[in-house]
């Protein structure tokens, strides 16, 4: 089918390296916290500009994770995926403009289309992805002071999946929907993991969105997500949806203007009830438009920067406080892409 064009040339570019040589982030510790009431999220209105920051050394990477930690400090999961069997993790220094190696002595194996999500006190969580031996559903968690990695183990969890997304909404809670599983159906359903107790709890919600991989979910306080775009292996979608998590109901927005079809972009909550969304892939190329949503009136707009980084899809972007967003790497017709962008 079209929609797995991208995905099958990204696999070819994969098995020719391979045979050549052989990822809702929280800003602070406080993770969890409501946005509004979190001093990183009050911000004025942005300047509508992209940077190229060109630091001296970077990640070379492809399928990465990446969550903000708070302190001005981003935390990259390099999957190292070519062929080898081991994941390296990065640390950017937003302040200084650097790009620091961590050389984790302990990690999981070398994996592309995981989610990753900040959960304050300096550890994140890892959900599902692809390695060399097939698709995966392993719970790990990072331990930031560390820089170590641990296998949780729950006894329940969500099926093997890739493209799915995940963010952490406070009170040791995250939400996961969605992605491909390893039968390749497009899931829709929505998973609660406890960060406390090491559970996966699934929801089943009585209405929900249609299965579909590569969208984007942010949560935006007062327990609610907002999710946009994906595919559903039949079509591109631009649908936006509003999951209430107290509630457990899904919503479908239907707002009267929106961002064309896309899979494989990426989407930040910036605060003020705004939303920012950069690029993706639709049927026929890579995208490099910025949108912004507006979720007390339903609306996007278009918001046309002077200069915006190139189309791509599979970057990794995260809201790093401070009228402050920071977008890593990507694929497009050029192939992969290393550039480190602050939009602001």
């Amino acid at each position: 089918m079209k929609i797995k064009f991208y995905k099958f040339l990204i696999f070819i570019i994969f098995a020719f390296l391979l045979f050549v040589q052989c990822s809702n982030p929280e800003v602070s510790s406080e993770a969890g916290k409501d946005y509004e009431d979190n001093e990183d999220y009050i911000q004025e209105d942005f300047q509508n500009q992209w940077n190229n920051l060109n630091p001296s050394t970077h990640p070379n990477t492809f399928g990465q994770a990446m969550a903000y930690i708070g302190n001005d400090k981003i935390i990259l999961f390099d999957p190292d995926y070519y062929g080898n069997t081991y994941t390296d993790m990065w640390e950017y220094d937003i302040s200084s403009n650097i790009w620091i190696k961590l050389n984790s002595l302990s990690s999981p194996s070398a994996r592309i289309y995981s989610s990753m999500v900040y959960i304050g006190n300096n550890k994140i969580i890892l959900f599902g992805g692809l390695d060399n031996a097939g698709y995966l559903n392993e719970t790990w968690e990072y331990n930031v002071t560390t820089n170590t990695w641990k296998k949780l183990i729950p006894v329940i969890k969500p099926s093997a999946r890739i493209d799915h997304s995940m963010v952490y909404t406070g009170s040791n809670k995250a939400i996961l929907f969605g992605g491909i599983d390893n039968l390749h159906n497009e899931c829709n359903d929505t998973w609660e993991y406890n960060v406390t107790t090491n559970i996966w709890k699934k929801l089943n919600p009585a209405m929900k969105p249609s299965g579909r991989s590569g969208h984007s979910m942010e949560y935006i306080g007062n327990n609610k997500i907002i999710l946009f775009g994906g595919t559903d292996d039949i079509d591109y979608l631009n649908e936006t949806w509003e999951y209430n998590i107290t509630a457990n109901i899904w919503g479908k927005l239907n707002p009267s203007t929106k961002p064309y079809s896309r899979t494989l972009h990426s989407m930040v909550y910036i605060g003020n009830n705004k939303i920012i969304l950069f690029g993706g892939s639709d049927d026929v190329d890579y995208l490099n438009d910025t949108w912004e949503y507006d979720i007390l009136l339903n609306t996007w707009a278009n918001l046309n920067p002077g200069s915006s980084p190139s189309a791509r899809n599979i970057h990794s972007m995260v809201y790093a406080g401070k009228n402050k967003i920071i977008l890593y790497g990507g694929y497009n017709n050029s192939g992969l892409n290393y550039e480190t962008w602050e939009y602001k």
